[in-house]
């Protein structure tokens, strides 16, 4: 059996892998890092993903990237929807190691942090927020965390840390006037008015309160739900140009 080196996780859309070229390219990447080599097999791969989704439509598929080249498919059932309610999140008193990849590369074990997120659900809590040991706020289990004042997004700048994911990492490449990205603590972020949880698979959860700080439900002059489906929309439209 081959060795998992790293790994990406898509949602479909139109029964296509949503934001495909981004996380192929993450996995070109993380295969030239690891090995030095370029990672061929681009188009069999969504090949395979469109078959899947034509079949099991409501899933998410993790890819998993080997070190002799191949990628296995591996799926679950999409249990999130575009209409949850919002979440209830709080600041994790365990402070996040050194990653030992670079910030864009996914791999590594969650475990402990998945851990964690179940014993604060069985507390009335949704999701874990995590610092570094300086206390700068980097992720949740495995989501990038933004937040609004009302005039402008927020969201930590990239560190050692944590993983910057490809939404949020799209979203700075193609809206950077609506961002700052800095050095961020618990403190800033419960100055918000609203704050949202971000990856591939969710899009943006809106979240309620975090740590007992009660945000508002919508700031309609700057809300990152517009921001996240006009990412969408471009996507769908390059992909059939």
């Amino acid at each position: 059996m081959a060795t998992k080196i790293a790994f990406t996780t898509l949602r479909a859309d139109n029964f296509e892998p949503l934001f495909w070229s981004a996380h192929w390219q993450r996995l070109e990447r993380s295969f030239t890092y690891f090995t030095g080599k370029s990672l061929a097999g681009e188009k069999d791969v969504l090949k395979r993903l469109q078959k899947h989704w034509q079949q099991f439509p409501d899933t998410i598929v993790r890819l998993d990237l080997c070190a002799d080249g191949s990628i296995e498919l591996n799926s679950r059932a999409l249990l999130c929807r575009d209409d949850e309610p919002g979440i209830k999140a709080r600041f994790s008193s365990t402070a996040l190691l050194p990653r030992e990849f670079p910030y864009w590369l996914k791999a590594g074990d969650y475990s402990a942090r998945f851990e964690e997120r179940e014993k604060a659900r069985g507390q009335g809590c949704d999701e874990i927020i995590f610092c570094d040991p300086q206390g700068r706020v980097c992720e949740a289990t495995v989501s990038n965390l933004i937040w609004s004042d009302g005039e402008k997004f927020y969201t930590p700048k990239s560190s050692d840390f944590f993983l910057q994911g490809i939404t949020v990492s799209l979203m700075l490449e193609k809206f950077p006037n609506y961002f700052c990205q800095a050095d961020f603590y618990p403190t800033d972020v419960y100055q918000a008015k609203n704050a949202w949880l971000v990856n591939a698979v969710t899009g943006t959860q809106r979240l309620t309160e975090i740590d007992h700080i009660v945000f508002a439900k919508r700031v309609p002059q700057l809300d990152l739900d517009q921001l996240y489906w006009e990412l969408v929309k471009r996507d769908r439209d390059a992909r059939h140009e």
